[in-house]
């Protein structure tokens, strides 16, 4: 039988909810994996339509037990009938986990948006139903509060309507201030265990709503948003601790983009109180690794006494190719990845550099731990590029040299000489100097 995408992702270490908010997908979706579920109005009414031989029958009982209530009672109670039934379903999960997953979030009544009081007295009642339910309150300013005080009476919250890193700051911040009081009760704040949604898929959902409506192309690569939310994120932790902040530089930015995003950065920033302090170009050249850092990577032996081991990598080659087509790779800055035991290749490439010119292949790593005979090692003595031996095959040396994180070391003069101009162009180092 293959696997579920599902259970694969649960095989894979993720955790996932159903958000159906029907009883019997629930139990399936536990099945496959899923350690929680969410409810609210809008997926109670979807499952009605979806499921009237379910809904119908609860909702006509209600109606004779209740014959006073008005219709928004009656679906309440038919909220709370489902709520009930899908959170006996998580019970095994919240069983097994000791209680940290296995929850159903269910919602408070949006109606009562504007009411912090009736929000919590809402969260209260919908809490008692089952002892595995989160209650869902806004990331608004009055749910905030709301959420501050059901925090504090032990109540478990899955805020919601949060689309924004600030806003989940906030709850942070409320949650902190609710599991305080929560301690000071009494109460177990280590049991409470909250949630944050952030809703970023619904932001997508309209960000591609307006796109369309307005004849927009969107790219999804890069973006100022992503460093404006880190900054943020940043900020409130410097904050906590009573650090200072002078102010933001930006790296690695197009060349292209520098003055557009600097208009917007400083803009964006200048809402949060600060300033930006500079924009520093991509380039290049510093994210190219040195041959001397590969060699540290791998824990490589060098074959040979060559003096350039701080030469620039600018593109890898693997040498799986006859030598005689090998040799149009053979350029400057390239890394030659390949088996000790191509003789030809080494030897096509020894004869391939010019020992006179400046502009050279960075280097060769021979994989595998196969030791080249004397003779050949003779000629590598010779060669004017450093040649490394890694214990590691082609394929294992070539993933580790492109997921290599590069660093500017003291040894790295043309590194240094260049990240020296451009922070002189680029940064307002006046302004750093005063401060500190």
């Amino acid at each position: 039988m293959i696997p579920s995408r599902m259970s694969q992702m649960t095989a894979l270490g993720a955790d996932w909810w159903n958000d159906s908010g029907v009883p019997a997908e629930l139990s399936e979706a536990v099945a496959l994996g899923a350690v929680g579920g969410t409810s609210n109005p809008v997926i109670v009414a979807q499952a009605v339509k979806a499921q009237p031989a379910l809904c119908h029958p609860i909702i006509d009982r209600l109606l004779v037990e209740h014959p006073a209530d008005t219709e928004d009672d009656i679906a309440w109670k038919l909220i709370h009938t489902l709520a009930l039934d899908a959170a006996s379903r998580l019970l095994p999960v919240y069983t097994a986990t000791r209680g940290v997953k296995g929850f159903l979030s269910a919602q408070v009544n949006p109606k009562y948006y504007p009411s912090c009081d009736r929000m919590v007295a809402q969260a209260t009642q919908l809490a008692a139903l089952a002892p595995n339910i989160a209650i869902k309150a806004p990331a608004t300013e009055v749910g905030i509060a709301a959420i501050e005080e059901m925090t504090a009476r032990g109540i478990r919250v899955n805020a919601t309507v949060s689309f924004t890193v600030p806003q989940a700051l906030a709850v942070s911040a409320a949650l902190a201030r609710g599991l305080k009081r929560a301690r000071a009760a009494g109460r177990d704040a280590e049991a409470i265990r909250p949630y944050i949604t952030l809703m970023i898929g619904r932001v997508d959902d309209q960000l591609k709503r307006v796109a369309e409506a307005q004849n927009l192309s969107v790219t999804p690569k890069g973006g100022i948003g992503k460093p404006i939310d880190e900054v943020a994120l940043n900020q409130a932790l410097f904050q906590k601790e009573g650090v200072e902040i002078i102010g933001v530089i930006l790296n690695k930015v197009l060349e292209s983009k520098v003055e557009y995003i600097a208009d917007f950065a400083r803009r964006g920033l200048k809402r949060r109180g600060l300033e930006l302090l500079g924009v520093l170009p991509y380039e290049q050249t510093l994210s190219n690794p040195s041959v001397d850092l590969i060699r540290e990577e791998l824990r490589a032996e060098p074959l040979n006494a060559a003096s350039s081991l701080h030469a620039l990598v600018g593109d890898v080659v693997v040498g799986a190719m006859s030598a005689q087509n090998a040799m149009k790779f053979f350029k400057p800055g390239v890394l030659l990845i390949t088996p000790g035991d191509r003789d030809d290749i080494v030897l096509t490439a020894c004869t391939a550099i010019d020992a006179q010119s400046k502009e050279k292949m960075a280097g060769i790593v021979l994989t595998g731990g196969l030791r080249p005979p004397e003779s050949i090692l003779k000629i590598i003595r010779t060669m004017p590029i450093p040649v490394l031996l890694a214990q590691a095959d082609s394929y294992q040396v070539a993933s580790r040299v492109h997921n290599l994180t590069v660093k500017t070391r003291p040894s790295d003069s043309e590194k240094i000489s260049l990240i020296r101009d451009i922070v002189a162009k680029n940064v307002n180092l006046k302004k750093i100097l005063q401060a500190i």
